[in-house]
């Protein structure tokens, strides 16, 4: 029972280290790469070299060092502010490092918040030409302070391209990038001008609707856009359909945006555990 259970947990740890949004790298007791997930990957490039020290190429790693030797100790988790320098991009971020004690012992969890003055902020995604996440969150901001100041509805979904890594592995990256660029297009095809459309990193990307009628106009829009997707698409001759989980939330008057991501992000989660290609809608 307790082996089952430890594999439980790893195979949810994997799940959400792969698909979240968040940049994230997990790292040995020594701090040298061991793993990076898709949002870092697309944020800095192909940087996993394995075993080598991440301190390296970070300005700022006298505390970060530090953090490490805490983090180690099991001590509380503190974020520090760092710069990345990688050729001509600048990435400016507060980074965090947390013991994995149920997952993997010896390890570190490192995860980024990438900061607005960054050349790397997120402000468009080079592959698909959608808004990234930081300018999405920004707007997530402001029109969470319109719906309360106009007492309109708002509604946020978060998608997920659940077979998308197996396909890249088996077909090659170019195969994941026309999926993604055609995954674009179509959500572009269903949603209005006003909408905001963003690519979070990997396979993720998500919607805010503002001034959405009622619940019933999301609920539509989500069964919409997971039929569009699914679609078949024909790439060199080879036809691909992919698995999309949605998850969406009509959000509150009282919700932060860190809040209501959080809750969509968890609905997504919970269309994936009902077997995948559906959505979830939490009212």
């Amino acid at each position: 029972m307790a082996l089952a259970n430890q594999q439980s947990r790893e195979s949810l740890y994997e799940q959400v280290f792969n698909q979240s949004y968040h940049p994230m790298a997990l790292l040995d007791d020594q701090g040298k790469w061991l793993q990076t997930n898709q949002s870092l990957q697309a944020l800095l490039g192909d940087i996993l070299v394995p075993g080598q020290d991440w301190l390296l190429e970070v300005q700022g790693a006298d505390e970060l060092s530090l953090a490490q030797s805490s983090a180690l100790a099991g001590e509380a988790q503190r974020q520090v502010p760092i710069v990345w320098i990688r050729g001509e991009q600048e990435v400016q971020a507060l980074a965090s490092l947390q013991k994995l004690d149920e997952v993997q012992p010896t390890a570190l969890l490192l995860m980024l918040q990438v900061l607005p003055g960054s050349s790397a902020a997120g402000i468009r995604d080079p592959l698909t030409g959608l808004i990234g996440h930081a300018l999405f969150m920004d707007r997530l901001h402001l029109a969470l302070a319109r719906k309360r100041r106009n007492r309109t509805e708002l509604a946020l979904m978060m998608i997920s391209i659940d077979n998308l890594v197996p396909i890249s592995s088996e077909q090659g990256g170019h195969v994941a990038d026309v999926l993604l660029q055609t995954t674009s297009e179509r959500l572009q095809s269903c949603v209005r001008r006003s909408d905001s459309l963003a690519r979070l990193g990997g396979d993720s990307f998500a919607i805010m609707l503002e001034e959405v009628g009622t619940s019933l106009e999301a609920i539509t829009l989500a069964g919409k856009l997971c039929d569009n997707l699914r679609q078949e698409i024909v790439i060199q001759g080879k036809v691909f359909q992919l698995d999309v989980s949605l998850g969406a939330v009509m959000a509150r008057s009282d919700q932060e945006a860190w809040e209501l991501v959080r809750q969509a992000d968890q609905a997504l989660y919970q269309a994936q555990q009902n077997g995948g290609n559906t959505y979830e809608i939490v009212m």
